[in-house]
């Protein structure tokens, strides 16, 4: 029994589009990372949430970015340090922002959404780009922030950390 070329590709094609359909219906639920000019006033005016927790990425003088998770979620990270937020210490993070000159990198600011659309927290950084992820209810994963390659940001952390 011979099998014809057609039958061979349309045979490959179809196992393909199955290994697709597979891998697509096995990833976790995802959430969104949203800018917001009304939340970047609020972090630039030193506006501190109630009810929410905060996390920072990098340096603990000037972070390079900051996450405000609503106490109704549970942030499940290995990235993200936990603060006791102060005036003080916002202040210090916002003077730090402002001081920044870089024009064409600017921080941003914005919310976190849940795959159903609810708001788990509040987000300032660089970089406008995240996953966000909802293994169980109740729990949030929050990637680190990044900015693609190809943009003035990416390449702009790509220089900082060399």
């Amino acid at each position: 029994m011979t099998i014809r070329p057609r039958t061979l590709v349309l045979l490959a094609s179809g196992m393909l589009l199955l290994l697709v359909i597979a891998g697509c219906g096995a990833s976790r639920p995802s959430g969104r990372w949203v800018t917001s000019s009304d939340v970047l006033k609020t972090f630039r005016s030193g506006t501190i949430l109630p009810h929410h927790t905060y996390y920072y990425t990098g340096s603990p003088v000037e972070p390079d970015a900051i996450i405000a998770i609503d106490n109704s979620f549970q942030l499940r990270t290995r990235v993200w340090s936990k603060v006791d937020i102060t005036q003080k210490l916002l202040d210090r993070w916002m003077f730090w922002a402002k001081t920044d000159m870089s024009v064409l990198c600017p921080y941003k600011a914005g919310i976190i959404l849940t795959p159903d659309g609810r708001q788990a927290g509040v987000w300032f950084s660089k970089f406008a780009f995240n996953t966000i992820r909802t293994p169980e209810p109740g729990v949030i994963e929050v990637y680190l922030p990044f900015a693609p390659d190809n943009t003035t940001c990416g390449r702009e952390s790509y220089y900082d950390q060399r």
